[in-house]
C-alpha cells in the first residue's frame, strides 16, 4: 500500500500522531517565554517550537477537512 493511501485510510493512527505532537509542541513552546530575541538561547528554542506547533496545527486542520469531505462525500 502506498504511503499517501495509508495516510488517508488510517485517520485514527494519523490523528494519534498529530494530536500528541500538537500538545507536546504547545507545552515546549513556552520554553523561554519571558525572554526577548536579544536574550538569545532559550528564546529561540521556544520560537522554534511555536513554529512547529503552528505548522502541525495547519496540517491537522487540513487533514480533518479532508476526512470530513470523505465522510460527507462517501468513501470510494
Amino acid at each position: 500500500m502506498r504511503v499517501d493511501r495509508w495516510v488517508i485510510n488510517q485517520p485514527r493512527k494519523v490523528f494519534g500522531i498529530l494530536v500528541p505532537t500538537l500538545v507536546a509542541t504547545w507545552f515546549l513552546a513556552g520554553v523561554g517565554g519571558s525572554r526577548t530575541p536579544s536574550d538569545g538561547g532559550l528564546y529561540y528554542v521556544g520560537a522554534a517550537f511555536w513554529t512547529v506547533f503552528w505548522l502541525t496545527f495547519v496540517v491537522t486542520m487540513l487533514y480533518a477537512v479532508v476526512q470530513l469531505v470523505r465522510l460527507i462525500g462517501g468513501r470510494r
